[in-house]
């Protein structure tokens, strides 16, 4: 059995058809079977992820199964499956996520090759193709979050702050992102003041800065993301969700 690198963590509750495109899209990349194994945290599905996946397991693909017995929602999922990964290197995947061809592959040798970097995103694209924003690298601060901007291709501060084909940049979403796992084993995983979600990723890329560390979105690295279908949350609850997680950011990280 040869040596993993890298251990990939999807969080799953219901919505199998997603799963199974998102796993087919890791399947058909570039980056050999041999090198990671997929760890797959199911918050108490009741539709047909149990039989798909189970299914999966039975046919030797490199997948590791956790069914949970109650729904611990994204994050302490997340936090489950992240805490089985012994591998050198940790992907974060939402399931509702199509991966390109190089990815994987490309997102990895960012790491490999820049020892300033903790963790590494890639460029989000919605079903239509479209850019998921227009200034797709995840965003800079301010003095406050409130003054965080996004940052696109024809921003200075992009320019400046290349290393290869990585632009460093102080937040990026966490749905298709790579770390080293030194940087968990130095200062743990999603803090579950946030649980269920939101806010929980901003929370951690500011404690992966604090320790030294610099995270980077990777130009070639892209995916496609149709947002909000891990969590099921309803948009009321979402919302509310964001705001009562904000108001814990800022009082841990602004006080």
């Amino acid at each position: 059995m040869s040596v993993k690198d890298l251990s990939i963590v999807i969080p799953v509750f219901n919505n199998w058809r997603f799963t199974a495109q998102c796993l087919a899209s890791v399947f058909k990349g570039n980056y050999s079977k041999d090198k990671y194994e997929i760890i797959i945290v199911d918050n108490c599905s009741t539709d047909q992820t149990n039989t798909f996946v189970s299914y999966l397991t039975e046919c030797n693909e490199p997948i590791k199964y956790i069914q949970l017995k109650e729904n611990l929602n994204y994050l302490k999922g997340m936090n489950i499956g992240w805490k089985e990964a012994k591998t050198p290197f940790i992907m974060m995947l939402n399931n509702d996520t199509i991966l390109f061809e190089n990815t994987i592959e490309t997102m990895m040798k960012s790491l490999e090759q820049n020892s300033k970097l903790g963790a590494i995103g890639a460029i989000e694209y919605l079903p239509d193709g479209r850019l998921s924003k227009e200034k797709p690298f995840g965003y800079k601060l301010g003095e406050n979050p409130v003054e965080s901007t996004y940052l696109g291709f024809e921003d200075d501060f992009v320019k400046k702050n290349e290393y290869d084909n990585t632009v460093y940049v102080d937040y990026m979403g966490s749905a298709c992102c790579i770390l080293k796992k030194e940087v968990s084993d130095k200062i743990g995983f999603f803090d579950e003041y946030f649980a269920p979600c939101m806010f929980e990723q901003e929370d951690y890329w500011m404690r992966i800065k604090e320790a030294g560390y610099k995270i980077g979105v990777d130009k070639n690295a892209k995916f496609i993301h149709f947002v909000g279908s891990t969590t099921a949350f309803d948009r009321e609850y979402y919302s509310k969700i964001i705001e009562i997680n904000r108001a814990k950011f800022l009082k841990k990280w602004y006080k």
